[in-house]
This record gives C-alpha cells, structure tokens and sequence, in this order.
C-alpha cells in the first residue's frame, strides 16, 4: 500500500512539473495564433505568469508584450477567417493591459505612458486597416476601436483615475 501511494504521488508530481513547464513556455514564447484550437491554453498561461508576477511595473511589461503579439496575429488575420478571434483576443489582451497600468503608482504609470501609447498606437494601425478592408465592419471592431480611442485619451491627458482604467 505504501508503494503504490508513493508511485502515485510521484506520478502526480511528474504531472505537474511537466505541465508547469509546458504552461511556462506558453506564456514566454506565445506561439498559438488565436484561431488555434488550443489557444485557450495559452491565455491561461498568459494569466498565470501576470498573475505570479509581484512587481506592477513587470506585470504591465508583460501585458505589453502580450499586447503586441495580439497586434500582430490581428494583423495577420486581416480578412481571414480567424478575424473574428483575433478581435476578441486583442480585446483581452487590452484588457489586461488596462488593469496592469492601473495598478501603477502615478509616477510608475508617467514612466510607462510611451510604452503604453506606443502599443496602442500599433493597435489603432492595425483597426484602421481591418476597418478600411471590411466594407461592414463588426460590432467587436468598433467596440474595440473605441476603447483604444477611450484609453489613449485617458493616458494622453495625464495619470488616469484608477476608477476610470477599470
């Protein structure tokens, strides 16, 4: 009895640090296109790394870098038939990037404001472009369209409220 439970408990433990690792190298590298079937996987190891992360100004960088990649699978997705999920992907991604900017003190958040705008600012490129190729363009790119426009303004005008990021 004693064996097995210990054969079990080291299986177990195995199971774990393997998938510890494989979630770790989701969220560094983010390989996965948001039409991947998969991709859910690694958003939660997205979640999982921001949410071990202690220091603000380290989660945000890596909201950032997130941000980034979802500008650039939006990008690639551009009439295709992921847009949707790009869309819905980068919206998250923003997200999460908005409420790491607001945990930052306001001379942390003036300190990061370039970054932040520069992100953004790819972003609005990349909505401008889906906007100009799609005669009709989706609720989910309007409404995202607008909440880039609602926080560039936001940071543009200074430290936000906290209130006003959430």
């Amino acid at each position: 009895m004693p064996r097995t439970l210990l054969t079990l408990l080291a299986a177990v433990f195995i199971l774990l640090a393997g998938s510890s690792a494989g979630v770790a190298a989701l969220a560094a590298n983010g390989g996965l296109p948001p039409e991947s079937a998969i991709f859910f996987a690694q958003e939660f190891a997205e979640d999982a790394r921001a949410a071990l992360t202690a220091n603000p100004a380290d989660r945000l960088d890596f909201a950032l870098t997130v941000l980034e990649r979802r500008t650039q699978d939006l990008a690639r997705l551009l009439n295709q038939p992921g847009q949707g999920m790009g869309l819905r992907a980068a919206n998250r991604a923003l997200n999460r990037a908005a409420l790491a900017y607001a945990a930052l003190s306001p001379q942390q958040q003036l300190a990061n404001d370039v970054d932040l705008l520069r992100k953004v600012a790819l972003l609005t490129d990349a909505l401008d472009l889906l906007r100009q190729l799609d005669a009709h363009p989706a609720v989910e790119l309007e409404s995202l369209a607008a909440k880039v426009a609602a926080l560039r303004s936001l940071v543009q005008a200074g430290p936000p409220p906290t209130e006003s990021l959430l």
